[in-house]
C-alpha cells in the first residue's frame, strides 16, 4: 500500500544520496534481493519514477550503491591502517573490520556485480592496509609482495565466508562450532603477526 505521507521536495543531489541511503539500509537488515527500485521508492516515499530517473533500473542502482560501499570500505580501512600501532591487537582489529563490513550483506552485493560486470577503478582498496605492514615489516625473509598476496588471500577469505559459511574449513576437517569464526579472526591475526616478526 502507497505511503500517505506528504512528499518532500529535494535537490537531485539530495535524493540521490537518500536513494542509496534506502538501498543500504534494506540490504543490511533484509540482504541483497530486498534491494528493488520499487521498495527504495517506497522507503523514501517517493514514487518509482523518481529512483529510475537517477539509476535508470536496478543495475544502475546495485552499481551506485556498490561505488558508495566501496568508498565507506577504504575509509574505514584508511582510518584503521592510520592508527596503525603495531600491537597485535591492532592487527586484529583490521581483520575484524573487514570481516564486519562483509558480514553486513556487502560480500553478497560486492559478488552478484562481480558477475555481473563491475568493477572498480580506483586505487586498490586495500592498499593503505599493505603498505601500513610493509613499513613495520621485521621480517627480513619477508618482502612485499609476500604481504600483498597474504593480505589478498585474507581479502578473499572474509569476503567468501558470509557467502559460503564454514564450508571451505570443513573440507578440511576442521568442525563447525559457535566460536569458530571468532577463532579464526584470531588466527588470521596471529598469522600476520608472527610472518612479520623479527625471527632472529
Amino acid at each position: 500500500m502507497p505511503s500517505t505521507k506528504a512528499r518532500v521536495r529535494r535537490s537531485p543531489e539530495a535524493a540521490k544520496v537518500l536513494f542509496l541511503k534506502c538501498a543500504e539500509e534494506l540490504l543490511v537488515s533484509q540482504g541483497l534481493a530486498a534491494v528493488q527500485m520499487r521498495a527504495v521508492a517506497r522507503s523514501a516515499n517517493v514514487t518509482d519514477a523518481a529512483v529510475a530517473h537517477h539509476f535508470r533500473n536496478r543495475d544502475g542502482l546495485l552499481e551506485a550503491l556498490m561505488n558508495q560501499v566501496a568508498a565507506k570500505v577504504r575509509g574505514a580501512i584508511g582510518a584503521a591502517a592510520e592508527a596503525w600501532t603495531g600491537e597485535a591487537s591492532t592487527v586484529l582489529q583490521l581483520v575484524s573490520i573487514l570481516d564486519d563490513l562483509y558480514s553486513k550483506g556487502y560480500a553478497e552485493l560486492a559478488q552478484a556485480l562481480y558477475s555481473a560486470g563491475w568493477r572498480e577503478t580506483g586505487s586498490p582498496i586495500l592498499n593503505p592496509v599493505a603498505e601500513t605492514l610493509i613499513a613495520t615489516n621485521q621480517n627480513p625473509t619477508i618482502d612485499a609482495d609476500d604481504i600483498r598476496r597474504v593480505l589478498a588471500t585474507l581479502h578473499m577469505d572474509l569476503a567468501l565466508s558470509p557467502i559460503y559459511g564454514a564450508a571451505f574449513q570443513q573440507s578440511v576437517g576442521l568442525k563447525a562450532r559457535p566460536t569458530r569464526r571468532v577463532e579464526h579472526l584470531k588466527w588470521w591475526a596471529h598469522t600476520i603477526e608472527t610472518m612479520l616478526s623479527d625471527r632472529k
